[in-house]
């Protein structure tokens, strides 16, 4: 049974939501702007395998141009960039963990549909000396063994001010926001760090905010696109776990953990898996498993194993697929 909300609870609650909306830049009646800010990222080992500059001109909601430039794949530019700008989804540009970084930017947190499709509880937490205030979200159709349920996110408040300083999102991957900043009636952080299995993945640096009001006279079109928090992102090929198989160059077995053995725990490991342009693994995130070791065990095989390049009209994608990891006595 779930204990009645207490006073500080619902106050929590109520600072959450409003740093939800006070923390998105991209917003019904936010000051159009130009922002500038430079990127690096990590593989899944956590070993530096990218940095560059990302610009977003926003003018309203809906009419943007985003820029992802980047130091190993030229490739790498927003649509808009090869015809002044376009409506294809700015969502689109840089590889999965530069889109995890800038919409952990630009949107910190849930929208206002996805509190209220979850089961919410609360939590003190201490990062640091710092010590926040935390709503973790649960949703209400997930029903998974797995301790840390497929689809939960935390997002931690400061003790007294409605601004998100840490959350843990998809994939395992947590954010922590630093360098807080004010632009008109919004907060934003300069300073963006993502982090998975305790290595860092991705920072972002913010180096200039600043209004745009021109913007609304550049005769934009409009594009209706829009994404609604980190996790929601475009650009992967979905590929069926099949199909994907028949990619792998190299597999590497898991180790049946000790505890599960003994306590004859089997099943299957269910894990979503973004696959590289390259055929490495991106990140992972555990959908289902029947014991937390037997999750580790999973996460730890997969994170070596390599695939053949996917090829979409000749040129290499990332790809966003699922993967059963089994655990069988005998």
């Amino acid at each position: 049974m779930c204990r009645a909300q207490s006073a500080a609870d619902l106050q929590t609650l109520a600072d959450f939501k409003t740093a939800s909306k006070q923390m998105q830049l991209e917003a019904e009646g936010v000051t159009p702007f130009r922002l500038e800010a430079t990127f690096s990222t990590s593989d899944f080992m956590g070993r530096p395998d990218n940095q560059g500059r990302w610009t977003e001109e926003f003018a309203k909601v809906g009419t943007s141009r985003r820029t992802v430039k980047d130091s190993t794949s030229p490739e790498n530019y927003a649509p808009e960039d090869q015809a002044n700008i376009g409506p294809a989804p700015p969502t689109m540009s840089g590889t999965f963990m530069q889109r995890m970084l800038i919409e952990a930017m630009l949107r910190p947190g849930p929208t206002d549909e996805a509190i209220e499709k979850s089961k919410i509880t609360y939590k003190t937490q201490k990062i640091g000396q710092v010590s926040l205030r935390c709503v973790i979200l649960e949703p209400n159709t997930v029903k998974a063994p797995y301790a840390r349920r497929a689809g939960t996110r935390a997002y931690c408040l400061e003790a007294d001010r409605p601004i998100i300083r840490f959350s843990e999102l998809a994939y395992g991957t947590s954010a922590t926001y630093n360098a807080l900043a004010r632009f008109g009636d919004r907060w934003f952080a300069q300073q963006v760090t993502l982090a998975q299995r305790g290595k860092e993945r991705g920072k972002l640096q913010v180096t200039k905010l600043v209004a745009a009001p021109e913007l609304l006279r550049a005769n934009l079109p409009e594009n209706p696109a829009e994404v609604s928090a980190p996790e929601q992102l475009s650009g992967e090929f979905k590929v069926g776990s099949g199909e994907a198989e028949q990619h792998i160059v190299k597999k590497v077995a898991p180790v049946y953990p000790l505890d599960s053995k003994q306590k004859h725990i089997s099943g299957s490991v269910l894990l979503r898996a973004i696959i590289s342009k390259e055929g490495r693994i991106e990140s992972l995130e555990v959908i289902s498993a029947p014991a937390d070791d037997l999750a580790e065990s999973a996460v730890e095989a997969v994170s070596q194993w390599i695939y053949k390049p996917y090829l979409k009209n000749g040129q290499p994608k990332e790809v966003d697929t699922t993967i059963t990891v089994n655990y069988r006595f005998g």
